[in-house]
């Protein structure tokens, strides 16, 4: 992303401690200090502290834990967390585009952006859909697409060599796991 938007503030979000030493040492190789800046935290509906829990050998999936919820992995933290909406107020809350994989909990950091969303004409979200993973976190997959459907967001797949297809917002909870593009209403490609 910092060498496709040269001209742009990039913040990335990690929580995983593991990943995020990962994460800071590839901006610093790549050069991309002091425009793309990371954060030891994660996405949310809301500023909290959680459970999380992740492998070291195995780097993906790292998932919060709950009273309801299990996670066999080695290793947990507490995690801090944070909303969209408190990282783009400097900004007027105006974001361009947002890539967020975040194992399930895309409801919640969508929950955590509204007056970003309001305030982003252009915004274009690239997500992880994993219905799955939404309900294992105890979220509605019909109601989160209903959200989006109200929201008025153009729904694009992902494609052969990226090219990007729109299908009605409707289509999206028979969709099966993949990342997607969402665009507020008016955004054109």
């Amino acid at each position: 992303m910092g060498r496709q938007a040269p001209d742009a503030e990039i913040i990335a979000l990690e929580p995983n401690p593991v990943t995020y030493e990962l994460l800071t040492a590839n901006i610093k190789l790549n050069w991309l200090t002091p425009r793309c800046r990371a954060l030891r935290k994660g996405a949310s509906d809301k500023p909290e502290t959680l459970r999380m829990a992740y492998q070291t050998t195995h780097l993906v999936n790292a998932q919060i834990v709950d009273a309801d919820r299990h996670v066999a992995f080695h290793n947990d933290c507490q995690a801090e967390f944070t909303t969209i909406d408190e990282l783009t107020e400097p900004y007027g809350y105006k974001c361009d585009f947002i890539k967020t994989d975040t194992e399930g909990y895309e409801p919640k950091v969508l929950a955590g952006m509204q007056r970003t969303l309001d305030h982003s004409p252009n915004l274009s979200i690239m997500m992880e859909w994993s219905p799955e993973q939404i309900k294992q976190v105890g979220v509605s997959v019909s109601a989160f697409c209903t959200d989006l459907a109200d929201r008025r967001f153009r729904l694009h797949v992902i494609g052969d060599l990226g090219a990007l297809s729109e299908v009605p917002i409707s289509d999206l909870a028979s969709l099966p796991y993949q990342n997607i593009v969402l665009q507020q209403h008016n955004h054109v490609l």
